[in-house]
């Protein structure tokens, strides 16, 4: 449920391929991520939650301000919220298999989206495979 048409981006990798989708308002940065990780890569869920949480503040040059450990339809994941000198962030990533998710808004200086930013966290969620019959 973002606030406008997302723009999509894919960064292949040799370990790890990411699909980024993001849209930008007058008052925020909305991003929805997912990426897998490639079958040889090992890790450990907690410390792999962890280093996304940093490596995202680190792009973005931000200071860690909260985090949490939550679970959503049995995923491993993190809430955190973070500022800048531009904007305040908020954040959850999740791990589950090779697979990782992040969804995060980025709400500029001086600007109020908390409508927007609650609906957008509120609409995120799993989509559970259909299960289909075998003819």
């Amino acid at each position: 449920m973002m606030p406008a048409r997302p723009e999509e981006e894919t960064r292949p990798g040799d370990d790890f391929t990411a699909h980024l989708f993001s849209s930008t308002t007058d008052n925020a940065i909305y991003t929805v991520a997912y990426g897998d990780y490639a079958p040889s890569v090992r890790f450990n869920v907690d410390d792999e939650l962890a280093a996304s949480r940093d490596n995202f503040l680190q792009r973005v040059d931000a200071s860690l301000k909260t985090t949490k450990p939550l679970t959503m339809d049995g995923r491993k994941g993190l809430e955190f919220t973070a500022e800048n000198a531009q904007a305040s962030f908020k954040s959850r990533v999740f791990i589950f298999g090779t697979r990782f998710y992040q969804i995060a808004v980025a709400i500029l200086r001086g600007k109020d989206d908390a409508e927007n930013s609650n609906r957008f966290f509120a609409s995120f969620e799993f989509i559970r495979p259909e299960v289909r019959p075998k003819p």
